[in-house]
């Protein structure tokens, strides 16, 4: 073994693996973080890539001739220096160090041991934790190769489930003259901005560090309780409303850095919901237009929204049509959910930092659970919660849906579990599915604990792709 490498670009060349820091061969730590250096290149080539083509540039990757390429190639060897360099100093530091108290005999060994067996069990199991989490990477974040934050988190298998075969490797914005005429509406002369709907709207929205936006339709639903509402304002959430027309504009971040998704794929969230004139309440000024916004990147393999100093820790899993969608294949992918996990508040100027932000304790943490699906996986068999009596006008009121929306959400943000008592409500299952938006509004409102609920469809997707544009939401109308 021999130390780390004193510089991991020598010249024109860029050192990946044992060639810049060879490892102990005790925990297969060498072959790890080779793969490491090798998607944090591939993703640090990319955001390149991306940002030279969004310039205008004529070289994408600095070539004789082109002093600011070569400037950038520069700028991403020493980047690349720095994030490696200091994850291989951790590892072969702690690796070793693990290695050697654990193969520890005589009377070193029986030290050990005794040292051990009177340590406080709720200090040792923690520390032992972080050390190999440290040491194996367990909490190792893959850095963004182009796919998209949701795509990543799916795992490519779902998502191929998800969009089919011919959608599943597209990632940027150069389609093909038939994928194009099987989904695509070309909305400029530079061909740079496509507009799509339906079965292809899902994988415009989210496959790719492209800018886009979406418009669809939503109800938002407050919980009866005082408390609710004040919630709701202080959170800057939505205003209750039983139809509102939705946009959400999507902005990749591209910047170097690390922490809350600089230069990993992290998006900013603008959303926008506008009432219908019908729909206004006159006690309220903010019926016309709500909005708000919120960040979103990975850590590890879980999804984390930040708004505000609240930073909301998601586990994302694929839903499978076998839950009782009635889907002829059971094994088909119709959607994903989202489940929280934690909260945690970030301090100024360290809310990047995992590490420095505090976790609230779990009777402090809300229920949020949030659902997509595909409009023709609900077409095709209405959603699982749809009693017998219902299922039958429910099916025929989301076909008709599907003909014009590309998929159904839903977000319910509930108390936590020991509040039950303060909100009551029947949390009942039946007879209430998006197909019929007052059914479903009056069954969220009567759960326990609902604070916040919003559920809708979107129609339609556009995608900014390559072009120098920014996702922006339509101001609304005075």
């Amino acid at each position: 073994m021999h130390a780390v490498h004193n510089k991991y670009h020598p010249g024109a060349a860029v050192l990946l693996g044992d060639a810049a820091h060879a490892m102990s061969p005790n925990l297969a730590q060498g072959a790890c973080l080779s793969m490491e250096d090798a998607m944090s290149l591939a993703s640090l080539l990319g955001q390149l890539y991306r940002r030279r083509v969004n310039s205008g540039s004529r070289s994408h990757l600095g070539v004789d001739g082109d002093r600011g390429g070569s400037r950038a190639r520069d700028e991403l060897c020493r980047r690349y220096d720095r994030e490696r360099r200091m994850r291989a100093h951790v590892v072969q530091t702690l690796v070793p160090a693990v290695h050697t108290i654990g193969s520890l005999a005589g009377t070193a060994e029986t030290l050990r041991n005794c040292f051990f067996s009177v340590f406080p069990h709720a200090l040792k199991t923690p520390i032992f934790d972080a050390t190999h989490r440290a040491a194996l990477g367990w909490s190792y974040t893959a850095p963004d190769l182009g796919q998209g934050l949701y795509v990543r988190l799916l795992g490519y298998a779902a998502w191929r489930q998800l969009v089919g075969d011919e959608l599943a490797g597209r990632q940027d914005g150069h389609e093909t003259t038939a994928t194009r005429a099987a989904g695509a509406v070309v909305t400029s002369r530079d061909d740079q901005r496509k507009t799509y709907s339906q079965e292809k709207a899902l994988w415009a929205f989210h496959a790719g560090t492209v800018d886009k936006t979406a418009v669809g339709s939503s109800c938002v639903v407050h919980g009866p309780s005082l408390f609710a509402r004040l919630l709701a304002f202080a959170a800057q959430l939505p205003a209750a409303t039983p139809h509102a027309h939705l946009e959400v504009a999507v902005q990749v971040n591209r910047a170097g850095g690390s922490g809350s998704g600089s230069g990993s794929g992290g998006e900013t969230w603008h959303r926008q919901f506008t009432s219908d004139s019908s729909a206004r309440h006159s006690t309220s000024s903010r019926n016309n237009v709500s909005r708000f916004s919120t960040r979103q990147w990975i850590e590890g393999e879980h999804m984390v929204e930040q708004h505000g100093p609240l930073q909301f820790v998601f586990d994302l899993r694929p839903v499978y049509a076998s839950s009782g969608l009635g889907v002829d294949d059971a094994d088909a992918v119709v959607g994903f959910d989202h489940e929280l996990l934690f909260v945690r508040v970030g301090f100024p100027g360290l809310s990047s930092r995992p590490w420095a932000c505090l976790r609230l304790p779990s009777v402090l943490t809300p229920r949020v659970h949030g659902t997509t699906r595909l409009c023709s996986a609900v077409a095709g068999g209405n959603v699982a919660s749809a009693s017998p009596s219902t299922a039958t006008a429910a099916t025929a009121t989301a076909t008709a849906t599907a003909t014009t929306s590309a998929w159904n959400f839903t977000v319910s943000i509930r108390a936590p579990n020991w509040a039950d008592a303060l909100f009551p409500g029947a949390d009942n299952e039946d007879g209430a599915t998006l197909s019929d938006r007052a059914q479903w509004s009056a069954r969220e409102r009567s759960r326990p604990g609902l604070l916040v609920a919003y559920g809708g469809s979107v129609d339609s997707v556009t995608r900014l792709a390559h072009d120098g544009e920014v996702a922006q939401l339509t101001k609304p109308s005075p």
